[in-house]
């Protein structure tokens, strides 16, 4: 049995309806939705489990520890890919790009870090390093989201990251308790230069975060309200600001669909080699 792990529906929107890439191991998928979490059935020649955690470390560990419980031979002949989006923390990762970890650090906010290994050496990663697509290495685990200062600080703390996520840590951690086989192979959704919207966590809310875009139309405001009065130029302000968010977040929204195509192709191609 193979277990896909993910946060978000979007993330495994390709897998469950089949649609997408189309292509290899998928183009033969068929699964039932079990429940508003679950869907199983066959995915090319392998029986599979896609399993929807919900985002952060709570969901994901109630999630995953719920579905282990309910198939208990998992020990025995079971594979976790965690799949899902991530944040990048080196420059030469674009959108679509794939990070497969050999290493994953639990990451606190005074920057303090707990790290898994994952087996540098392992059968699955040799064979995934040879996609042009995938970079092998180190993922960090956070509990919000990055914005551009948050990304910047991590990799000057952890120059050997490839990139941050919200929940690999915590799946790799219930799968090393049980001795289970984890895969995590995530895909770049914002770049180290991207500045998520504020409902994606770019607010000052986030790990380093800030308002980019309201502090650039907050500025721009306030040199015109000295010239042309303070009321006209906190509502520029305030419109600039709105315009900027709704910018980032189609962006956003069309990173995150190039990210789970190119996720569910390199899943393709792993599993056509099993």
């Amino acid at each position: 049995m193979i277990m896909i792990v993910a946060a978000l529906q979007m993330e495994i929107q390709g897998l469950i309806t089949g649609s997408g890439s189309g292509s290899g191991c998928g183009s033969g998928s068929n699964l039932k939705k079990v429940s508003s979490w679950l869907w199983e059935g066959q995915y090319g020649r392998h029986s599979v489990q896609v399993i929807k955690t919900g985002v952060g470390k709570e969901n994901a560990q109630k999630t995953l520890n719920k579905a282990l419980l309910q198939y208990t031979q998992c020990a025995q002949d079971c594979l976790v890919i965690n799949i899902g989006w991530a944040g990048a923390l080196q420059p030469y990762l674009q959108v679509g790009s794939i990070v497969a970890a050999h290493k994953i650090c639990k990451v606190s906010q005074d920057g303090q870090g707990k790290c898994l290994s994952l087996g540098a050496d392992s059968p699955s990663l040799a064979k995934l390093s040879a996609i042009d697509s995938v970079s092998v290495g180190t993922l960090l685990t956070i509990n919000r989201p990055a914005s551009i200062e948050g990304k910047q600080r991590l990799w000057q703390q952890y120059p050997e990251a490839l990139a941050v996520d919200m929940e690999s840590f915590f799946i790799a951690e219930i799968c090393r308790k049980r001795q289970i086989p984890v895969l995590i192979l995530r895909a770049i959704s914002d770049t180290l230069s991207f500045q998520l919207p504020d409902s994606f966590g770019g607010s000052k809310t986030a790990v380093g975060g800030q308002n980019q875009g309201q502090n650039q139309g907050q500025n721009q405001g306030q040199n015109q309200g000295q010239n042309q009065g303070q009321n006209q130029g906190q509502d520029q302000a305030q419109g600039q600001g709105q315009e900027m968010q709704s910018l980032q977040r189609s962006r956003l929204y069309h990173n995150c669909r190039q990210a789970a195509q190119a996720n569910r192709q390199v899943l393709d191609l792993y599993l056509d080699c099993l």
